[in-house]
């Protein structure tokens, strides 16, 4: 079916496609049906693409101060270039791209930003190649680079129906870390000796001095930014000080082998800190409101979506700072030193695809200091797509 058809098809395409005029209102020629491929595409006049064979420009991209002659480049932009080769085309024909390039008409460009981003030009491509097609270039292009940058080659951790039983071996391997099953479905473990005091204080001193404000994922642009669900602050133990520290290695190793995934899978641990506020509705409170750690876009990265989060507590709380899941019925975990908390992400029988039943928060502290390192682990290999410049598409 067309919503299934895939964007970099369509590019393809957009060179040997045939059209039939449709008339609108007044005898007016409004519509135009674009046959790609044996599908039909209905979109508005003004959104006619490419004649069809346009030449291709020079390759490699030229620098930024180098322009072709004018012409030139109007007849590659008008041919759908600026969709296609955006690098080049942007660089050194920037004047027709801007004067033929696809264009975002509708009224609210940032919505086409974030709907190309989460697939919309995919599965809604009438719609969006009419009213968002530069947003639908951009996107497509930017996957396309990434796709062959980048490939998706790495082994799973996770087969449909691996969740569960994973839960069931961690809990029943792993005594010495005194386990609680606190749910089955959807599944959340609590082990309340699973890190030493050596170990908490390793990770304590590798956060101190760096803590900043956290920010989280922003839609439109998939970057990161601060936003009033998330006031607290972190770090990540991603310096050879602490990832060379052996209690910090030991806290690894043991990640690994409660969840059974391999360490490479993880990303860099995350160190927190939210401080005390006077009451829940204070102005400084610190906390982290309803959310669910999965990112979407992760499914057609090289790491993959995360599966697991492993949060591990580093002080004690003594009101307020509690990890809330909202389960049915809910459940929620309060800071201790030493204990952690694990659930899962994603579905048992479809390991790819978000739970949203461990949607939870991080309530605000209302005394005392909550310190945590938390472990966000990847259906494959997260450190290997990071040191490739592979984990953000």
């Amino acid at each position: 079916m067309l919503a299934a058809w895939s964007f970099l098809a369509m590019l393809a395409a957009l060179g040997s496609m045939t059209s039939t005029s449709t008339l609108g209102r007044g005898g007016m020629s409004a519509y135009k049906e674009w046959n790609i491929n044996g599908h039909t595409v209905r979109l508005p006049s003004e959104a006619t693409w490419a004649p069809p064979n346009p030449p291709p420009p020079p390759s490699p991209p030229l620098p930024t101060e180098q322009r072709f002659e004018r012409a030139e480049c109007d007849r590659w932009a008008q041919a759908g270039e600026c969709a296609k080769n955006p690098a080049f085309m942007n660089s050194a024909c920037s004047a027709s791209c801007e004067a033929f390039g696809p264009k975002d008409t509708y009224e609210s460009p940032s919505s086409c930003v974030s709907w190309a981003n989460s697939g919309e030009c995919e599965s809604n491509p009438s719609f969006m190649f009419a009213n968002c097609a530069a947003s639908c270039a951009a996107v497509g292009a930017r996957r396309a680079a990434y796709a062959e940058r980048c490939p998706i080659n790495g082994t799973n951790a996770l087969k449909p129906g691996d969740v569960i039983p994973m839960f069931e071996r961690a809990v029943s391997n792993f005594p010495e870390l005194d386990p609680t099953l606190l749910s089955p479905s959807p599944p959340i473990a609590l082990f309340e000796n699973f890190a030493s005091e050596e170990e908490i204080q390793a990770l304590i001193r590798a956060g101190q001095g760096r803590y900043k404000r956290s920010q989280v994922l922003d839609t439109d642009t998939l970057g990161p930014a601060t936003n009033i669900i998330r006031t607290s602050s972190n770090t990540w133990c991603d310096t050879p000080e602490c990832l060379d520290n052996e209690h910090v290695r030991a806290v690894t190793e043991r990640v690994a082998a409660v969840t059974g995934v391999p360490h490479e899978n993880s990303e860099f641990a995350q160190l927190l800190e939210y401080r005390a506020c006077a009451g829940e509705d204070s102005e400084d409170c610190q906390y982290y409101r309803r959310h669910h750690d999965y990112i979407d876009a992760d499914r057609d990265r090289q790491q993959g979506v995360r599966i697991l989060t492993v949060f591990i507590y580093l002080s004690n709380v003594t009101k307020g700072g509690e990890t809330a899941f909202f389960t049915e019925p809910g459940l929620s975990v309060t800071p201790k030193a030493g204990r952690a908390v694990m659930w899962s992400q994603v579905l048992d029988q479809d390991p790819h695809t978000k739970d949203p039943r461990t949607e939870h928060e991080a309530r605000p502290v209302l005394e005392g200091t909550k310190l945590a390192a938390n472990f966000w682990i990847h259906q494959r290999d997260f450190k290997s797509a990071h040191a490739r410049g592979c984990t953000q598409s």
